[in-house]
């Protein structure tokens, strides 16, 4: 059984899924993106790599994150 609720306070809105034992606590944002990379984006969900937009999203996010804390090259000027 999942349950899913959506709460605001302010700025911030607070999504929590429960399924099981397993819950998930996100914060909703609003994006702005051009029509050229979002429909790039709907591509790789309709292609099957990501259930939705916010799971393609996430996943750009987490690699973005992990590639500014580990570089894979170092770079010297001068």
């Amino acid at each position: 059984m999942t349950e899913e609720i959506s709460t605001q306070s302010g700025n911030t809105r607070i999504h929590v899924t429960k399924r099981g034992i397993y819950t998930s606590v996100t914060e909703i944002v609003s994006v702005h993106l051009p029509i050229p990379l979002l429909k790039k984006l709907d591509e790789l969900v309709e292609k099957g790599y990501f259930q939705n937009r916010s799971d393609a999203m996430r996943e750009a996010i987490r690699r973005l994150v992990r590639d500014y804390e580990n570089p894979r090259y170092t770079f010297t000027v001068g």
